[in-house]
């Protein structure tokens, strides 16, 4: 599943050439490395070309202001998450936002940016973590939602359906 996906960016790669799109190109390359599968010509020669060119290092985002320690960040992640998971009654994610800002003596719009920068990393982290543990449906999709963008969300669920089924 990973390979066809591959192809056909790879396909569309030059008409759609873009940072972002290199981005996601050699995040496919990665992701197919670590699986052991075979990479498709058209997507080795994307990311080798982008290399020699140096393409791939003007695509990598760069930061602007001082982030928030990663950390810090993480561990804001994993107590929003526990907030929801462990809450009793159904509150939205504003008012839980605003509830862990409350808790911690912070901004709400820190708690957005904070998600906003470190949320992916915090959702990827946290599936392969727990990816030898057993957790509940309500906590990987809560995961997904909260801290996932559309796009990883996406790829996580092609990730996931290639992984499982091989063939």
């Amino acid at each position: 599943m990973l390979q066809q996906l591959a192809i056909n960016n790879a396909k569309d790669y030059p008409d759609s050439k873009n940072d972002a799109n290199m981005m996601f190109m050699c995040s496919l390359f990665v992701e197919l490395t670590e699986l052991g599968g075979s990479i498709p010509e058209q997507l080795q020669s994307i990311v080798s070309d982008s290399m020699k060119n140096g393409d791939l290092v003007s695509a990598i985002p760069k930061r602007k202001g001082r982030p928030e320690d990663w950390q810090t960040s993480y561990e804001i992640c994993e107590s929003l998450l526990t907030m929801i998971v462990d809450s009793k009654e159904e509150l939205s994610l504003n008012k839980h936002i605003d509830k862990l800002a409350k808790t911690l003596n912070k901004e709400s719009t820190t708690i957005y940016k904070i998600i906003k920068r470190h949320g992916n990393i915090f959702a990827f982290l946290y599936l392969d973590w727990s990816s030898g543990k057993k957790i509940t449906e309500k906590v990987k999709n809560t995961v997904e939602t909260v801290f996932m963008s559309k796009e990883d969300k996406e790829f996580q669920d092609n990730k996931d359906f290639a992984t499982s089924n091989p063939s």
